[in-house]
């Protein structure tokens, strides 16, 4: 005769229990973060890299965001970043986005800090082609709309150049 043991359903059940007060108390005290982003609502754009974002900065981003492209612009002595993030955020009640660059400091154990937000534009001004991050600027290459372009299909070509350093941002417009 085959004799079949069963765990203790209790004492699993007690642990289970255990498990998510002891991750609830984590988020209510802020050292745990539990956000994921849909991997395949990321748009991938030709220099968008390939290591996933820390996630302490994923964390400050809003939920909502469909992140259009994100770079280490800066690296540090002490092995600190400044990771610059564009991403778009849905207006609700509308068929519309707004457009954000966001810039983040990531010091050696992961922290990230907010340095600034950019508002880049919303209601279709901007359709962004290409991002290309430089040593103290990030160049966004977009086509914003003309008076005769229909929301969806802005044509005129502009280079935003956002110029960032040790506390002082700039932002530029030009017109190829």
């Amino acid at each position: 005769m085959l004799h079949i043991q069963l765990p203790n359903w209790k004492y699993q059940m007690k642990k289970i229990i255990q498990t998510i007060a002891v991750i609830m108390l984590f988020c209510a005290m802020g050292t745990l973060s539990i956000y994921t982003t849909n991997a395949s609502s990321v748009k991938k754009h030709e220099d968008i890299h390939d290591y996933p974002l820390p996630l302490s900065v994923e964390a400050l981003i809003p939920r909502h965001a469909e992140i259009i492209w994100d770079s280490v612009i800066y690296r540090g002595p002490e092995n600190e970043e400044k990771i610059a993030v564009l991403y778009s955020t849905p207006m609700l009640g509308h068929n519309d986005s707004l457009k954000y660059l966001e810039l983040f400091m990531v010091d050696e154990k992961g922290s990230a800090t907010p340095q600034d937000r950019i508002y880049l534009g919303g209601r279709g001004l901007y359709a962004v082609d290409k991002v290309t991050p430089s040593d103290q600027s990030i160049t966004i290459h977009a086509r914003e709309h003309q008076d005769d372009d229909p929301m969806c299909n802005p044509t005129r070509h502009i280079d935003i150049i956002i110029k960032h350093g040790r506390g002082v941002i700039t932002i530029s417009k030009q017109y190829p």
